[in-house]
């Protein structure tokens, strides 16, 4: 009975303001602390140069507003909405945003998590995004106390200045993991 209910009160949420109003809604009231650890990943992965504001709201080309989740993205010297810019400036923008949520999940777990882990980040990233990313990621990490960072860049690797390096090696006779 008490499922039954659930599902009935969603079913009129979603019947009084549509699938788009509801996750309008929902995104509406995190969208403060999303837009606020944007802004603190921003700084240290773009060093400033680039800001993103993410919004329930898409702003129409004639004029007005709609329900649908939107990021307004702009860099201090020039490239324009997302789309315009590099495959380099959208991964720096894309991490802070995947970071952000993150930190919206544990924010609302029961408990910190101890772990920070990436899976090749700095594809697409010039030199000074792999940089800042290094830095940001070895402060994490040491923040957190673990950061797991898996990589084929040697180049990334150097930059990081592990504690400890796992390889894994493919070959003829199967895969095998090399501690250093």
């Amino acid at each position: 009975a008490r499922a039954r209910n659930t599902v009935r009160a969603a079913e009129y949420w979603v019947s009084a303001f549509g699938d788009r109003g509801i996750r309008s809604l929902l995104f509406d009231s995190v969208a403060d602390f999303l837009n606020e650890r944007l802004a603190a990943h921003l700084a240290a992965l773009t060093a400033g140069e680039a800001t993103v504001e993410a919004s329930a709201l898409t702003a129409l080309k004639g004029g007005g507003t709609k329900e649908r989740l939107s990021l307004a993205t702009s860099w201090a010297w020039g490239a324009g909405g997302y789309a315009a810019q590099s495959a380099g400036q959208r991964r720096r923008v894309d991490l802070p945003l995947f970071l952000s949520l993150q930190d919206l999940a544990e924010q609302r777990s029961a408990r910190p998590f101890d772990l920070r882990a990436w899976d090749e980040p700095e594809s697409h990233l010039d030199a000074r995004g792999r940089e800042l990313f290094a830095a940001w990621a070895q402060a994490e990490a040491r923040r957190r106390g673990t950061g797991l960072f898996i990589t084929q860049s040697e180049e990334m690797a150097g930059l990081l200045e592990p504690d400890r390096t796992w390889t894994v090696v493919l070959d003829s006779e199967g895969s095998r993991v090399d501690v250093v």
